[in-house]
């Protein structure tokens, strides 16, 4: 359980802290990677909230792999993307961490 919850947390951080700095070296302004994470802090707020209400309705196991599917998806396109709009649904793909 430590592990889990140390790696989620290492992964929040990289996520918030590096991904501006990470879209500034595609080619992004530093107000456009700015607002990128903003947006991203923005739409977790949301998936956090209904998180709880999602456990309850779908069993363990089929949460868990569309969960992590999702996450996969978006860390491919956020960070492997050159496309803004590409990178924002990478974004609210990775909003369900």
């Amino acid at each position: 359980m430590m592990a889990f919850m140390g790696s989620q947390s290492a992964l929040f951080y990289c996520i918030t802290a590096w991904g501006p700095t990470i879209l500034q070296s595609k080619g992004f302004t530093l107000e456009q990677s700015s607002a990128a994470a903003t947006f991203l802090q923005l739409v977790s707020l949301p998936a956090t909230l209904a998180a709880p209400l999602l456990t309850r309705r779908l069993p363990a196991r089929r949460m868990l792999m569309m969960l992590n599917l999702m996450f996969a998806v978006g860390v491919v396109l956020y960070y492997w993307s050159d496309s803004t709009v590409l990178c924002y649904l990478g974004m609210l793909l990775l909003a369900q961490e």
